[in-house]
């Protein structure tokens, strides 16, 4: 299946013009009750049952849009798409290249949150076939409309241990040793105090990997989609925390939803090289 940000043909780029050169549509009201992101994902992006084969609009995407609204779709570029304008003309060109080659985006598992919300999804056609695989994180204001959205989809090559080695060639180690983490262990009390636990002040300690097996399920289910394959089981997941256990190597948080029961978050990589 092409991705979402592929080159279009000829053809299709008639209709990419004129989807994108439709009146801008309006902004939904503002939220009457606490904002719900969460439900708007699932209302959104989850509604093939209401919109057909598509499952969602361009046009109702953009009016839940705030006027500010920040736009990365890094398949497509590193630079932010700012303004309801803006990115309704993005999402409408994808969405007449999707209509004119029979894709989909069929979401696979979305969280809950009020503020922040997102979900891992998958491209396919009409045969049910499973294509490209990506996450995206939403984030909404206090009048519930979307203020950021940060989609990625899965590489098409895969470098596997590859990443591991790479980042291991040109982290540089911290001046001073990690310490375990002693008091500064707690219980988490829901999905998104277990991310911001776990990402925020348990790793780089140097107990992290036992502290993070203590909230694994047996059954675990570990997806990164530099593999090909997921890693399952307590074990297989550990055996993979530990290659990417790299001096130097930090996964930065920006962005955490609030979820109860799940969340989605997005980070960068620091390398504890300045400008890298």
């Amino acid at each position: 299946l092409p991705p979402a940000g592929g080159p279009a043909s000829s053809s299709t780029s008639s209709s990419t013009a004129g989807a994108s050169s439709l009146a801008l549509p309006p902004m939904v009201p503002a939220a009457i009750a606490e904002p719900d992101a969460g439900a708007l994902v699932m209302r959104l992006w989850d509604s093939c049952a209401t919109t057909g084969r598509l499952c969602w609009s361009a046009r109702d995407i953009t009016a839940a849009c705030a006027e500010d609204v920040e736009w990365e779709d890094l398949s497509h570029s590193s630079t932010p798409i700012t303004g309801r304008a803006d990115v309704f003309a993005h999402l409408s060109a994808r969405q007449a290249r999707d209509e004119a080659c029979g894709s989909r985006l069929v979401v696979e598992r979305a969280c809950d949150g009020r503020t922040g919300a997102g979900f891992t999804w998958h491209r396919s056609n009409d045969a049910g076939d499973v294509g490209l695989r990506g996450t995206t994180f939403v984030e909404v204001d206090g009048d519930g409309r979307i203020v950021y959205v940060r989609e990625i989809a899965e590489p098409l090559f895969k470098p596997g241990g590859g990443t591991a080695a790479l980042l291991r060639a040109v982290a540089k180690p911290p001046a001073v040793p990690p310490v375990p983490l002693g008091d500064a262990r707690r219980q988490p009390t829901n999905a998104s105090d277990l991310v911001a636990y776990l990402w925020l002040e348990v790793q780089g300690a140097a107990d992290f990997r036992a502290e993070a097996a203590r909230y694994f399920d047996k059954n675990i289910v570990y997806q990164d989609l530099n593999f090909d394959l997921p890693f399952v089981g307590v074990d297989h997941v550990s055996s993979f925390l530990e290659e990417f256990d790299i001096p130097g190597l930090t996964f930065v948080p920006d962005r955490i939803s609030d979820g109860e029961d799940s969340c989605c978050f997005t980070w960068e990589v620091d390398l504890g090289v300045e400008g890298a």
